[in-house]
C-alpha cells in the first residue's frame, strides 16, 4: 500500500475479494481511511477461519445473496457438480493413468464446449496437457503467454486449456462451461467455489459443469468432503460417479481409455 493511499482520506474504499483481507499480506490495506468501507466477495470463507477479522477491517455484513438464488434470478449459469470416483491405485504412475484416463473420457463428453482443466500439482498437469494435447499455464507462464492463452480459449482457437492455481481467481473465460479438477489445494472450499465461478457466466441454454476426480482410498476423498461445503451450503448438490461409468473412447484416440 502506497504512502500516498494512507496519507489521503477517501469518501469510500472498495475491497473486492474482501476474503482476502485478513491475510497478513493484505491486511495493511484495511489502514486506508475513507469515510465509507465495502468490501465485495462471493466466497466468504477461509480455511483458517480469519473471515470472522473482517467486520473488525471493514464493517458487519450488510447484504447476502445464495448462488442458487442468483441462479434462480438469471444472474449466474445453472450448474452440475459431479465428484468422479477413481478405483484405489498403489503407485503414483497408475494413479496418475488413471486420471488420464478419466480426463480424456470427460473430454469427450463435451467436444463442443470450452474446458479448463485445473490441477494444484504442476507436475501432473502437464504431464495431462502433452499426453492430450492442450497447452498448460503455470506461475512461470508470461503475462503475454497467458493473455494469448486465454484469448485463444475465448475464441475457441482452442478447446482445453490447463491452467494451475493461477487460474484459481481472476481470469475471464466468459464462454467455458466445463472445469475439471485434476487436485486441488487440500480441503479449500473457496478454491473449488472459485473455480466453479469461472463458468458461471450466463447466457441462453448454457449448463456449466464442475468436475473432480477423486481416488479412493486415499485423503482425496477427504479432501473433496471438505472442498464441497460452502457449495453445498449453497444450495449445490455433487453427483458422485464412478469413472469406469463413463463413456469409453475409441481406442484409435490418442492415449489410454
Amino acid at each position: 500500500v502506497s504512502s500516498h493511499l494512507l496519507a489521503t482520506r477517501w469518501s469510500i474504499v472498495v475491497f473486492d475479494e474482501v476474503q482476502m483481507l485478513p491475510a497478513d499480506v493484505f491486511r495493511r490495506a484495511a489502514s486506508i481511511r475513507a469515510d465509507r468501507r465495502l468490501g465485495l466477495t462471493a466466497t466468504l470463507v477461509r480455511e483458517d477461519g480469519r473471515e470472522r477479522e473482517i467486520a473488525g477491517l471493514v464493517g458487519p455484513p450488510i447484504f447476502s445473496l445464495s448462488w442458487k438464488e442468483l441462479e434462480r434470478q438469471g444472474w449466474i449459469a445453472p450448474a452440475r457438480c459431479i465428484e468422479v470416483r477413481l478405483p484405489f491405485a498403489e503407485s503414483p504412475a497408475e494413479r496418475q493413468r488413471f486420471k488420464l484416463a478419466a480426463l480424456k473420457r470427460l473430454l469427450h463428453l463435451h467436444p463442443a464446449e470450452q474446458i479448463v482443466v485445473a490441477g494444484t500439482s504442476v507436475a501432473a498437469l502437464q504431464a495431462a496437457g502433452r499426453r492430450l494435447g492442450f497447452p498448460v499455464l503455470t506461475g512461470a507462464s508470461s503475462d503475454i503467454d497467458r493473455t494469448q492463452r486465454y484469448d485463444e480459449l475465448r475464441t475457441a482457437a482452442i478447446p482445453v486449456l490447463g491452467v494451475s492455481r493461477i487460474g484459481t481467481v481472476g481470469i475471464d473465460v466468459p464462454d467455458a462451461s466445463v472445469l475439471i479438477q485434476l487436485s486441488g489445494t487440500f480441503g479449500s472450499r473457496q478454491e473449488e467455489a472459485q473455480r466453479l465461478g469461472r463458468l458461471l457466466r450466463a447466457r441462453p441454454g448454457k449448463i456449466a459443469h464442475l468436475y473432480s476426480l477423486v481416488l479412493e482410498g486415499t485423503r482425496e476423498v477427504e479432501f473433496a468432503n471438505r472442498r464441497r461445503r460452502f457449495l453445498v451450503d449453497q444450495g449445490y448438490e455433487y453427483e458422485i460417479i464412478r469413472a469406469a461409468d463413463l463413456p469409453r473412447v475409441a481406442e484409435s484416440s490418442n492415449g489410454s481409455t
